[in-house]
């Protein structure tokens, strides 16, 4: 039986991943404002190194390629919506994989494959989500040094909705303190009418 997010995917297309009320052209335009904003962000955060990067939740690779460029290498975009995945536009600096997370992290384990940046923009908040298992499976692919940056709606007052749990930065920050990684906030950039907080830290193992 299709999810929720397959249905959204089926019936919204790529502008399920901010929001229903808008169109694919306002999508695009929003995304192209953001990208310089966040990735010169974490561009800052950069130690000249990194070369292998992860976007974890991508959708339809809204940020994969800006990832890639940023870091002058390559990305993995994997998200669990084949239907989202299936819409990335494929660029020669990106991979896209679907499937389970499970799955995913497993065969990273199994291939040993590490990343210098892992990326979680916007997917923390995914209603159902275990975020303990997801915080152990990024941080349990990310190289020594490497760098995690989280991306999400964060709020002092949780606001449990149906599609989408606001949870506050000390949340995540806790969160991944339990697994080594010790994130503090680098921005803050508008998303339509939100704010959207900016948090990273470097992986010490």
């Amino acid at each position: 039986m299709p999810d929720d997010w397959t249905n959204l995917a089926n019936q919204y297309g790529r502008k399920s991943v901010m929001s229903l009320a808008i169109d694919d052209a306002t999508l695009d335009r929003e995304t192209q404002r953001q990208i310089p904003i966040l990735f010169g962000m974490i561009a800052d955060q950069l130690h000249g190194h990194e070369r292998s990067g992860l976007d974890y939740g991508c959708g339809a690779g809204r940020w994969t390629h800006a990832l890639a460029k940023t870091i002058q290498g390559r990305v993995t975009g994997f998200d669990p919506c084949t239907e989202l995945v299936a819409m990335a536009r494929g660029e020669i600096d990106t991979d896209y994989v679907s499937g389970s997370p499970d799955a995913f992290f497993g065969e990273c384990r199994h291939n040993e494959t590490q990343f210098d940046v892992v990326l979680a923009a916007q997917v923390m908040g995914a209603p159902g989500m275990d975020t303990e298992a997801t915080a152990r499976g990024l941080v349990g692919v990310l190289a020594p040094g490497g760098l995690l940056v989280v991306v999400d709606h964060m709020v002092d007052e949780p606001q449990p909705q149906r599609w989408w749990r606001f949870r506050s930065r000390d949340y995540y920050e806790s969160l991944f303190s339990r697994h080594g990684i010790e994130l503090r906030e680098i921005g803050r950039l508008m998303q339509l009418e939100n704010e959207i907080t900016m948090l990273a830290g470097r992986n010490a193992g």
